[in-house]
This record gives structure tokens, C-alpha cells and sequence, in this order.
């Protein structure tokens, strides 16, 4: 449906219309522009949001939520949920919108709590969503052309209510959590989600 509202205003643009319509139609191309991220001419940030909890059935383990991509890239495997950073948005607000949108959990973001100083937010206790690992994610088509470019900065976080059940969004197949122990054996993983989760349970305190 979109892609045809875009062709259409394409064509429309390139006539001699009413201001009105003119109008009308190239702020339909910017809409179809910032909706397909494929063959971009520069590369993309995106972030991945790595949700935590602690293991409930096993003592000091932590379990990670996961998503089933509904759409490229990486369709149809499991991921943490994330997209792309928004012009003169933060990597927490980000972090915090994303999760909303794709799963309806809120993230705890205790200002108060943590160390934030000149945009740097960091808390080892993840009193507020912490940045703390990177990640290429470059695909290309058939012909070699670059069809993706992202670079994905993996953001740590917990549930600011645990008794919040993850929902998934409508471009999210399914959604579920995961031990972390347990990843290596998972099937349509992700690149290095298994390595980035295990690094973000080691390296985070879940116990307060």
C-alpha cells in the first residue's frame, strides 16, 4: 500500500500541480523515504536493547528477552529488540522507546541513581539503561550492493516493573525469555547475540 502511495507521489511531484498538492505529495516521499532503510548511502545507528532479569529458577543466572523479527533485515531470527536512533535522540531514549514500542516494557531510568554526567549515563547496577558493547551488521544482495548498513550499539537494561508481561509488537513474530546459560544452543540466533548477552550477565549486577 505504501509503495504504491509512493510511486504515485512520485510521479505527482514531477508535474505542474497546485502548491497544495505538491506539498501533499513530497511529504508523502519523505514518509516513504525514512520507511524502507534498504541501500542507504550512509551507514545507519541503531541500537540493540539487551533486557535483563534474574533467573528465578537459578540462583546468580540471569535470563535476556528476545525477539522473532517480523521484517528485514535478519528476518525470522531471534534478536534483541532495538531499531534505529532518531535525530537528536539519546542511546537511553532510544533504548527506552524502542522497548515500549516492541515488547511494552518500561526500562528503569533512576537518574538519581546513577552516574550521568555530561550525556554519559552508566550504572553497573542498571539503575538506568548502559551502553556497553558494539557491533557491525553489514548485508548485502545478491549483486554485492550493500542492502544494509548499521551500526548497532547494544544497550543494557532491566524492567522497571517485573511483573510486566512482554507483549510483541505487530512487526514482531514472537517474543520470550531466554537463559543466558542456554543461548549457545538456541537455534536463528542472531550474530553474537549469545556473546552479547553472556558479556552484558557477566558484566551487570541483577541482585538490587
Amino acid at each position: 500500500m505504501l509503495e504504491h502511495a509512493c510511486k504515485s507521489a512520485s510521479r505527482t511531484a514531477q508535474t505542474v500541480a497546485p502548491l497544495a498538492r505538491l506539498q501533499a505529495a513530497l511529504k508523502l516521499n519523505r514518509a516513504c523515504s525514512s520507511s524502507d532503510r534498504s541501500y542507504p548511502s550512509d551507514p545507519r545507528v541503531g541500537v540493540g536493547v539487551v533486557i535483563l532479569r534474574p533467573n528465578a529458577h537459578i540462583k546468580e543466572s540471569a535470563e535476556v528477552l528476545l525477539i522473532k523479527r517480523g521484517k528485514a533485515p535478519s528476518k525470522g531470527l531471534w534478536s534483541f529488540p532495538g531499531g534505529s536512533q532518531e535525530l537528536g535522540e539519546t542511546l537511553v531514549e532510544c533504548a527506552m522507546r524502542e522497548s515500549k514500542e516492541e515488547t511494552g516494557l518500561v526500562l528503569k531510568n533512576d537518574r538519581n541513581s546513577a552516574v550521568a554526567q555530561g550525556g554519559l549515563a552508566f550504572s553497573t547496577t542498571l539503575q538506568v539503561p548502559t551502553p556497553f558493547a558494539a557491533a557491525d551488521v553489514i548485508s548485502r544482495d545478491d549483486a554485492e550492493n550493500i542492502e544494509y548498513h548499521y551500526t548497532i550499539v547494544e544497550v543494557a537494561a532491566v524492567p522497571e516493573d517485573t511483573s510486566v508481561i512482554a507483549q510483541a509488537a505487530s512487526d514482531v513474530d514472537d517474543i520470550k525469555w531466554v537463559p543466558v546459560a542456554s543461548l549457545r544452543q538456541h537455534q536463528d540466533l542472531v550474530v553474537n547475540a549469545a556473546r552479547i548477552a553472556e558479556e552484558a550477565a557477566e558484566r551487570f549486577d541483577l541482585s538490587g
